[in-house]
């Protein structure tokens, strides 16, 4: 993201709380956890689907409640239009 032109950037900055953490695949839990210590309305995006994360929860009923929470809260960016417009899935 921090590659994306300014105007996007300066639009993500003003409508939303950001933290940009480095490119490891260890950054999950943090945004994860800041996404539940955040409140009910909090949601975050990401391209990752987070299967590792749920197969590691053996409780079935546990699995469950990660997804229908994932569902809930997790946005995923599908492209941005030139006019600007963020297209969101």
């Amino acid at each position: 993201m921090l590659s994306w032109p300014r105007r996007y950037m300066d639009y993500v900055h003003n409508n939303a709380q950001v933290f940009f953490a480095q490119n490891i695949s260890q950054d999950d839990p943090f945004l994860l956890y800041a996404t539940m210590h955040g409140g009910p309305n909090t949601c975050f995006l990401s391209r990752d689907l987070m299967r590792g994360h749920a197969f590691l929860l053996r409780d079935v009923n546990l699995k469950s409640c990660f997804r229908r929470w994932q569902q809930q809260h997790q946005y995923q960016l599908i492209y941005i239009e030139n006019n600007g417009r963020v297209k969101l899935k």
